[in-house]
């Protein structure tokens, strides 16, 4: 695992306690991954899951599926212990795993499944190659990440003062559309969902709490001045949106 990664792995792991109070949108979104994961499953399905958290999505996968078994997995050590506390089931089995990297030789799934994790993955279009050959044949990959408009009216801002902001640079739903790998069938669904922060602080201390906070490689972290600088240029009641890509790959 690199340092950026250890960085990603680390944030998600101090915020393993505070991530509930703070991921509302996160199960709005793990609801929508449910509903599209879990159709068309075949009896006893092997399900692995990347990214799993505190069980937002994990929880539908126990409660929506009879039989099968499934495979937990997040790069945070502390996230996966939280999932195993408030999912227990006999079919689940629990792993701290870079997703992105998946030390799964010889084991085919009927289902990967990923909500909002991908977006951490350095090369997204490596990384669902990687996860697809581990599918069985008709086997599904449907997963949720962030896309470019995140964030734009926060990134915006620091263009506009000629500062630079750290928010990582995400794919557009065409650039995701075009990552499918050959030997299958892939399509993309988008949603931009609207949130109020109070201010700047609210926003920066919203992600702290739900681990989202490490910024792009090589950025350094605003100095208090230009905080403020763009605190006042957003002003009070801000608006921003997370731009949500929904993929579905079958595996020929």
């Amino acid at each position: 695992m690199n340092a950026q990664k250890s960085r990603i792995a680390q944030a998600f792991s101090n915020s393993a306690d505070s991530y509930e109070q703070a991921s509302q949108l996160q199960a709005e979104v793990a609801k929508e991954v449910a509903t599209l994961a879990l159709a068309d499953l075949p009896s006893n399905p092997r399900v692995l899951e990347i990214g799993c958290g505190t069980g937002g999505l994990t929880k539908h996968l126990l409660t929506q599926v009879e039989g099968g078994s499934f495979l937990i997995t997040d790069i945070a050590p502390n996230m996966v212990e939280k999932c195993r506390e408030a999912c227990v089931d006999k079919r689940a089995r629990y792993l701290r795993m870079d997703g992105e990297h998946p030390a799964l030789e010889g084991q085919e799934f009927d289902l990967i499944v990923s909500s909002l994790a991908m977006q951490w993955f350095a090369d997204l279009a490596a990384g669902i190659e990687r996860l697809t050959a581990h599918l069985v044949p008709g086997g599904r990959l449907v997963f949720s990440t962030l896309a470019h408009e995140t964030f734009a009216n926060w990134r915006t801002a620091h263009t506009e003062l000629g500062l630079k902001d750290g928010t990582p640079i995400y794919p557009t739903p065409q650039q995701v559309d075009g990552m499918w790998p050959e030997g299958g069938q892939g399509q993309v669904s988008v949603d931009l969902i609207k949130r109020e922060y109070e201010d700047a602080q609210t926003f920066a201390r919203r992600l702290k709490t739900i681990g989202a906070n490490t910024p792009a490689q090589g950025h350094r972290p605003l100095s208090p001045k230009n905080f403020r600088k763009i605190s006042a240029h957003l002003g009070r009641n801000f608006v921003d949106h997370y731009h949500i890509v929904y993929g579905a790959f079958t595996k020929g």
